[in-house]
């Protein structure tokens, strides 16, 4: 039985070698087949909506609408690996400490190009405060 994962990936990326998977659930295909099942007509009506708001400005343009469904994501499905960064920060000066340090740090995911994946632990990061290593 093949295993398939729920990643979506980025230009050239590719799903970890090591992940036992047969690979993803198929965004990068029906992105490639999206045309065939879209009305032109229908399209054109979300192309004219587009132009209508995003592009014109309205909401703060398509950066500011797509920072806040970023922002979005840090507060909801990825509050608590922004949780994890915090706790990893080295004795925070008090006045950065608590809430200020997690909106810094969810404004530098919300700059990223894409949400990383935070669930991978790079050898460089400490060990969360109060952990005691072995």
């Amino acid at each position: 039985m093949d295993v398939l994962i729920e990643k979506i990936l980025t230009h050239d990326e590719q799903v970890r070698a090591e992940w036992p998977v047969a690979g993803t659930t198929g965004y990068e295909g029906r992105a490639r087949l999206e045309d065939v099942f879209i009305d032109r007509r229908g399209f054109a009506a979300i192309v004219a909506w587009y132009a209508r708001t995003i592009a014109a400005g309205r909401g703060g343009g398509f950066q500011a609408i797509a920072w806040q469904g970023k922002r979005d994501m840090a507060d909801t499905w990825l509050a608590p690996d922004v949780r994890r960064l915090v706790d990893l920060a080295p004795d925070p000066p008090p006045a950065i400490a608590g809430r200020p340090l997690r909106e810094a740090i969810v404004e530098l995911l919300v700059a990223l190009p894409g949400l990383p994946d935070l669930r991978r632990r790079p050898a460089r990061l400490a060990e969360p405060r109060g952990t005691a290593r072995s």
